[in-house]
Order: structure tokens, then C-alpha cells, then sequence
């Protein structure tokens, strides 16, 4: 009994550490303009547990609606969200190669923020459910798709792709990897920048090389 009544007094312990870690507070992630080196995160913390309530977030409608259908979304480094175009339901409105930024306002509100139509995809890559990430740099890299829509969507599982520079609102294409069926995978940017990228439907297709990986110096 004593020894229960020991390790129960080590869990809360262990809970109250966990407690203070997680409502750690943490300062805001300034915002940098693409290829600049990212800001330094310092990081705060308070001894006395802090009680953060779930519930406090709240939905507000946008004061300004989307132009068009939207769908993936990638927030730039200089604080715009990036947005790509995805009329892929009955009603829906748009182009699978046009991509839009919503930019907040003077005092930082995306609800209150602008739509502006950016550059659109390299011509003849119009994906639908891609891989996509912002780089290490600010640039935001785009490869696959299960779709192809350029013009009528059919299913590819496709491994072209494009990367997006911010400051010039370019897209310029890139060199899918060799024999490779992309689609609709995942991927995730590695500590040291490099993009690692899956490849949805490789042992299907009958490769077995993967995952792969971008080097953005040769677009490849």
C-alpha cells in the first residue's frame, strides 16, 4: 500500500512537470521575407502551472469570401497564406493552376485580410492532391498529384512539380525524379532543409526507390 501510495505521488509529480512544459509560453514566430534566414524562436517559461482552455479558440468568418474554390494552403514566411485554387466539387469555381496569397491587415487580421491572385503554376501542371512545403528559404515547393487537370482532370499519379519564389511570384518548373509515381504523397522538410518526399504509389506502380529528396539548387 505503501508503495503505491509512493508511486501515485511520482505520477502527479510527473503530471504537474508535464503540465508546466506544455503551458510553456512561447514568443510569437516573427515573420521574415523569403531568402532571408530564419528568425530566432526564444523561448519562456514560468514555474506556476498555467490552465489553457481548448475551448478559447473561436471560428470567425473571413470579412472578405475566397474568389474562387479553395484548397491546399501554405503559410508563407512573410505572414501571407498561400493558396491554390480546387473547384474540384459540383458548384465550385476556380482553376487547378491559379494560386492566391491572403494577406492580413495593417494590424495583423486575416479575417479582415485581401485575396490576391499570384502567379499560376508552370503550363501543363495543374495537380490535384499534391505534395507541398515551404522551404527552409521561404520558397514553397510543389511535386505530384494524383490529378492532372490541364484541362479536365485525369488520374496520373504524376511526379512533375514547380517552385514558387514569393519576392519574384514566379513558378518555375521542376525535374521529377526518375522513374517515379508521386500522387498524392507526404513529405516533410528535414532539419538540415532538405524536402524529403514519399511516393504514394511506388511498389504499385513497380518502384521501389523512395522516399525521395529535392535539391533546390537544381530543382531536382
Amino acid at each position: 500500500m505503501k508503495l503505491r501510495s509512493i508511486a501515485c505521488s511520482l505520477l502527479l509529480c510527473a503530471l504537474l512537470l508535464i503540465t508546466a512544459v506544455v503551458a510553456t509560453a512561447q514568443a510569437p514566430y516573427a515573420s521574415h521575407p523569403p531568402g532571408t534566414n530564419k528568425p530566432v524562436v526564444h523561448l519562456t517559461h514560468s514555474n506556476a502551472p498555467q490552465v489553457i482552455s481548448p475551448a478559447s479558440g473561436t471560428w470567425a468568418k473571413a470579412t472578405k469570401a475566397p474568389p474562387v474554390s479553395m484548397g491546399a494552403m501554405l503559410l508563407l514566411t512573410d505572414g501571407r497564406i498561400l493558396v491554390h485554387s480546387e473547384p474540384n466539387c459540383t458548384g465550385c469555381t476556380g482553376n487547378y493552376n491559379n494560386w492566391y496569397t491572403l494577406t492580413p491587415d495593417a494590424n495583423g487580421s486575416y479575417q479582415k485580410g485581401t485575396w490576391t491572385q499570384v502567379a499560376s503554376f508552370p503550363s501543363g501542371y495543374s495537380p490535384l492532391f499534391f505534395g507541398s512545403a515551404v522551404l527552409a528559404d521561404g520558397k514553397v515547393v510543389a511535386q505530384g498529384g494524383e490529378y492532372n487537370c490541364a484541362p479536365s482532370c485525369s488520374s496520373q499519379w504524376q511526379s512533375k512539380g514547380a517552385i514558387y519564389d514569393p519576392t519574384a511570384n514566379t513558378w518555375t518548373a521542376t525535374t521529377a525524379p526518375a522513374s517515379s509515381n508521386i500522387g498524392d504523397a507526404q513529405s516533410v522538410v528535414l532539419p538540415d532543409g532538405t524536402w524529403m518526399l514519399s511516393q504514394c504509389c511506388a511498389i504499385a506502380f513497380g518502384n521501389s526507390t523512395f522516399p525521395v529528396y529535392f535539391n533546390e539548387s537544381t530543382r531536382s
